[in-house]
């Protein structure tokens, strides 16, 4: 070997051995490399954002609504004053749109449902449960008689005698001393079986007695009845919504009463107590007798199927290198939430998901403020998808009918509950999946879990949801996805979900590690891959 030769190779081994440990590259300078458009991400902007789409005025969000139609418009507004280049469906002019759309149905309730009084509706909301057979509007209840007030049977109680032409009216007392304690598990555990068990015994009963229908008074909706009903029942303004007549309706089937049911409970319950001349207090506390109301009443219910779209909300912007611009990284995050629950109360969905909406704009924007030499060489997707709640149907729709080739998709970062700390995510933690220990495990949640270390976010496990959002429609088709969450907090899925319970700076530290992620995944020239379990994390420098 000639002296210069081994002069250089001298010179490689040196090189190899030491400037691993000079040269390595650390999390600070990663981040201190980022450019300064992700700076524009801020928890005031998330906050004011949380703020809109968490307020009564978006009613919850529920796919296909009113209120989720506003805040779909939000979205795409927020979008077009960003510049970001329409990526939707054409609209009835055949002009890009930021639309998405896929069918539904909504079986909703007619406004001329309830108990009436002559032409006076005695109450001012309703919770129906209804036998499936009623919700595609074939058959329309009508029920003309005096109220017959039965007190509180025994859970067990099989015969009901009630006369012929009455209105029977039925008390259970909902427990509500664990409101405040209960899981969102527990609570709809304990409105499946205990508080619809109780229902459907009592609807069981007055079928027997020939009656075809039934009015429930309650004190005050608990939780777990709550949390059910927002999923089983029907209420004005609030349809049951699914991808087509029948479907996603299995808990509703499995659970459906055997005659309508009318759930009313507070000044609503009162006002049926009070036309039975009875005391509220005693009809709950003391052995009420069976009264027959001296006025007579009707039960009328009616409900239709209303064929819609439901939509996803897509901007990109495009990559500038020739060859990588055809390949895109897809940031997602959904957008809808579960409604208003019986009694118009309203699930604002702040955390789920006005958290991750909310970041899923302001990365948007954080892209379009890129110029010159930082533009992106491959392509950027942001997908705020629709019908994550009713079962990922957003972003299957997406994954059947995208505009954007599967095999040209080379990651999805998904963004779902980023706004709360809990005790197994504390305040310097963030929840992903895949961990190191799931089999899609992948060079991106690596390349995660290195980042988060400059933001101070360390990685905990969240491999349990790792089938429960919008990354896995996409997981399950080979592209490699990292979803970030927080865990599940009593508020979750709770009316209490609000935007003043959220940490800004931490959404703001999350936010700033997707766009980190995103950015340096777009320039390299390798595509992430899936890496499968791993002992250990594998950080950069650690192998």
């Amino acid at each position: 070997m000639s002296a210069s030769r081994l002069l250089a190779l001298l010179l490689s081994l040196i090189g190899t051995v030491f400037g691993q440990g000079t040269a390595k590259e650390t999390p600070q300078q990663a981040l201190e490399q980022a450019p300064k458009a992700a700076l524009s991400i801020t928890a005031k902007d998330l906050r004011a954002h949380v703020e809109t789409l968490a307020s009564d005025a978006y009613e919850g969000r529920l796919t296909g609504t009113r209120g989720h139609r506003k805040a779909i418009a939000y979205i795409a507004d927020q979008f077009q004053k960003y510049g970001l280049e329409p990526f939707g469906q054409p609209d009835d002019k055949g002009e890009a749109s930021y639309l998405h759309t896929y069918d539904i149905v909504m079986t909703e309730v007619k406004s001329g449902s309830g108990l009436f009084q002559g032409n006076e509706r005695v109450h001012e909301h309703s919770a129906w449960v209804m036998p499936t057979s009623y919700r595609s509007g074939e058959r329309i209840l009508e029920l003309e008689g005096p109220l017959y007030f039965l007190g509180t049977p025994a859970r067990r109680q099989r015969d009901l005698e009630i006369p012929e032409g009455h209105i029977p009216v039925l008390v259970l007392d909902m427990d509500t001393s664990r409101d405040g304690k209960v899981s969102i598990e527990m609570a709809f555990s304990i409105g499946m079986q205990q508080v619809f068990g109780q229902i459907r015994t009592f609807a069981a009963a007055a079928r027997r007695a020939k009656a075809p229908g039934l009015v429930v008074l309650t004190r005050a909706y608990n939780v777990p009845f709550q949390c059910s009903m927002t999923m089983l029942g029907l209420f004005e303004n609030q349809p049951m919504v699914s991808l087509k007549a029948g479907a996603g309706d299995f808990s509703a089937r499995m659970m459906a009463p055997d005659v309508p049911t009318l759930v009313l409970a507070g000044k609503d319950a009162d006002a049926v107590l009070k036309a039975l001349a009875l005391d509220p207090k005693q009809a709950f506390e003391a052995e009420a007798k069976n009264e027959t109301s001296k006025k007579r009443f009707s039960m009328k219910f009616q409900a239709e199927q209303v064929p819609g779209k439901a939509a996803n909300v897509v901007a990109i912007l495009r990559g500038t290198d020739p060859k990588l611009r055809e390949e895109a990284i897809v940031y997602s995050a959904h957008n809808d939430h579960v409604g208003m629950g019986p009694g118009g109360v309203i699930f604002n969905g702040a955390d789920d998901n006005g958290s991750g909406t909310a970041t899923l704009m302001e990365l948007a924007q954080a892209y379009s403020k890129l110029q010159g030499k930082d533009r992106p060489k491959r392509s950027i997707i942001f997908l705020s998808v629709s019908g994550e709640e009713l079962g990922l149907w957003g972003s299957e729709a997406w994954a059947k009918d995208a505009p954007w080739p599967t095999e040209k998709t080379i990651a999805n970062i998904n963004i779902d509950m980023i706004g709360r700390s809990t005790e197994k995510v504390p305040e310097s933690a963030i929840s992903v999946t895949p961990t190191h220990t799931h089999k899609a495990y992948s060079s991106l949640a690596r390349e995660a879990a290195f980042l988060g270390q400059a933001l101070n976010l360390s990685m905990e496990s969240g491999d349990r949801f790792y089938s429960r959002s919008d990354h896995f429609n996409f997981a399950k088709r080979g592209i490699p996805v990292v979803f970030f969450c927080d865990d599940e907090h009593p508020d979750y899925h709770m009316p209490s979900d609000t935007a003043d319970r959220l940490e800004y700076e931490k959404m703001e530290r999350v936010a700033r590690l997707a766009f980190l992620l995103g950015y340096r995944t777009q320039g390299r020239e390798g595509r992430p891959e899936v890496l499968g379990r791993r002992e250990e994390w594998g950080l950069p420098g650690d192998q």
